[in-house]
């Protein structure tokens, strides 16, 4: 791209999009730069023009879509998906993306649908797999996600996601020890997983290892000062493991954070 076209584009995205760009691609790509500028309304208008400009270019239709999502519009979002899939049937980051859609819409059958014909074309993807998952758990159809969730590790033992969703799916089926162990491989796989250490501290909560659940959500807090439901969990850990004094200060400070449930515990307990 030549230093005119550069001052065009940003002129486009901080101004309007009325400056003279010749071609799709141009304005494709300018969409592109609004859209990681979270100017979502101006990546729209300039993949509009892109496809004003040529009405088969399947990218300008695509990013358009992923900008309706971003905007909570997944109705738009999924025209502009199927245009592409019709137009290319192994367009998988259409399939990909619809399905999304889908799932904002809360029509997961629609979305396993998209997500099953994507894991046909692409058949070992970890994410695709994963989100699968996920819709088979909002179908309550928790066998299915489990299975799916195996089968990612199957594919990949060292995919940290994988033990996250299965951790997560244990815990809320009370499943405590799998969740642990789960949770546990996350944070030995991933030092920095937050979400790893929050799961292995409510799993070892509910477990009733009180010790084991202020250590993990420790960490929690650690990488993360702002975590106002790890303070707020480790409170509950404090508190019921008989540190009173202690529980009452993370009540407190997740109370400061904006944590509803942190006030009348407070009021209640620490009186």
């Amino acid at each position: 791209m030549n230093r005119i076209l550069i001052i065009c584009v940003i002129w486009c995205i901080t101004n309007s999009a009325s400056c003279q760009v010749e071609t799709a691609i141009d304005w494709n790509n300018i969409g592109l730069k609004a859209y990681n500028s979270q100017k979502l309304e101006k990546s729209i208008e300039a993949y509009s023009k892109a496809i004003q400009i040529d009405s088969l270019l399947l990218s300008a239709y695509n990013n358009r879509g992923v900008s309706f999502i971003q905007r909570n519009e997944p109705e738009k979002a999924i025209i502009d998906f199927t245009y592409c899939i019709q137009k290319d049937s192994t367009d998988a980051n259409a399939y990909f993306n619809r399905a999304k859609a889908f799932c904002q819409l809360k029509d997961y059958k629609q979305a396993v649908i998209d997500y099953e014909r994507l894991l046909e074309l692409e058949p070992d993807n970890p994410y695709t797999i994963l989100h699968l998952g996920l819709c088979y758990e909002s179908q309550k159809s928790f066998k299915k996600a489990l299975a799916t969730y195996n089968q990612a590790i199957s594919n990949d033992k060292l995919f940290a996601p994988a033990y996250l969703y299965r951790g997560n799916l244990y815990l809320s089926k009370n499943k405590t020890e799998e969740a642990v162990k789960d949770f546990y491989k996350v944070t030995k796989l991933d030092s920095n997983s937050i979400d790893g250490y929050y799961g292995l501290g409510i799993a070892k909560m509910k477990s009733g290892n009180y010790s084991g659940a202020k250590k993990a959500l420790s960490k929690v807090i650690e990488k993360d000062p702002n975590h106002k439901e790890a303070y707020y969990k480790r409170g509950v850990a404090y508190y019921d493991g008989g540190s009173k004094s202690k529980a009452c200060m993370d009540f407190d400070k997740a109370m400061q954070l904006g944590h509803e449930l942190a006030e009348p515990t407070l009021t209640k307990y620490c009186q």
